[in-house]
């Protein structure tokens, strides 16, 4: 009696894994708009909502709001209507919904569709688009083997000489550069972009430094809100910029020096780069570019 009770708590937790992770993902504001709680949709009435919030860590906890209290505003994080309207006679659309929704990357939902927009961008528009929707999509994988294949497709495409691109800068350099960069934006009280690729390596970056800040003094400056900061914080985050841009500029005077093809060749250290393209860089398949009843399809002939 105690197994069969045991597999069907089992079956039920698993029922309602499946049914948070088909829900949609809604933000939901309160405090007079200083708190925003990010989460997944579980059931809506007139009067209540409730909602799977998203822990920092992972975690899931389940919150209720009331609908009548003017406190509480929702938002929904992907409007379908604006799915709906893109046509692929017009590529620059998904791009601008994409750029417009990547503030909300937080949520995985909108990770997945922001990702899915810029491909399908560049897939429709590739002479005037491509570059423009690789750059956005260099620093913003899902997953670092995903945010490497972004980079080496935009270093095959953009002859720009962009640092994001060019052959004489290497990955590191770059992501010294690109998190000294969402530094800066949160000095001055901008949003920042830190994706889960950027929050490793800002962890990281913080415990080598050796400037007295932690991952929650930058985290805590991102957050809505007005914020009371000391002297004391806002001197170590402009340490912490400077420290960044010094070992970007440290890391490029190495790299400009003269290769040793002796003993690189003596090393064998040489490994030819794979091609991608805009199809194979992920699961989605941007030709499937319009949105109808809920699924991605080929557009009708």
């Amino acid at each position: 009696m105690k197994n069969s009770t045991t597999i069907i708590l089992t079956c039920l937790g698993l029922l309602l894994t499946c049914l948070i992770d088909d829900a949609t993902a809604v933000i939901v504001v309160i405090d007079n708009g200083r708190t925003e709680v990010r989460g997944y949709e579980v059931s809506r009435s007139k009067s209540i909502l409730v909602v799977d919030q998203v822990n920092t860590d992972g975690s899931r906890e389940r919150r209720s709001f009331s609908l009548t209290d003017p406190d509480v505003q929702v938002l929904d994080a992907i409007n379908i209507a604006d799915l709906e309207q893109l046509d692929p006679s017009n590529p620059r659309a998904y791009l601008d919904l994409a750029s417009r929704l990547e503030a909300k990357v937080i949520d995985p939902e909108v990770h997945d569709l922001v990702v899915r927009l810029f491909l399908i961008a560049a897939y429709l528009d590739t002479e005037n688009l491509s570059v423009q929707s690789f750059r956005y999509l260099a620093f913003r994988g899902r997953t670092v083997d995903e945010t490497n294949r972004f980079k080496a497709i935009l270093r095959s495409i953009d002859k720009s000489g962009n640092p994001v691109t060019a052959q004489n800068n290497s990955k590191r350099t770059a992501q010294f550069l690109f998190v000294a960069d969402q530094i800066a934006q949160i000095r001055i009280g901008r949003p920042a972009n830190l994706n889960p690729a950027a929050m490793e390596f800002l962890a990281a970056s913080i415990k080598n430094s050796g400037v007295r800040i932690s991952l929650s003094d930058i985290t805590e400056r991102t957050k809505p809100g007005v914020k009371q900061v000391s002297f004391e914080s806002e001197v170590a985050l402009v340490a912490f910029e400077g420290w960044l841009r010094q070992q970007a500029t440290s890391e490029e005077k190495i790299l400009t020096k003269k290769s040793d093809w002796a003993t690189l060749l003596s090393t064998r250290n040489i490994f030819p780069a794979r091609s991608y393209t805009i199809e194979g860089a992920t699961e989605f398949n941007p030709a499937h570019c319009v949105y109808s009843n809920g699924q991605w399809v080929v557009p009708a002939k």
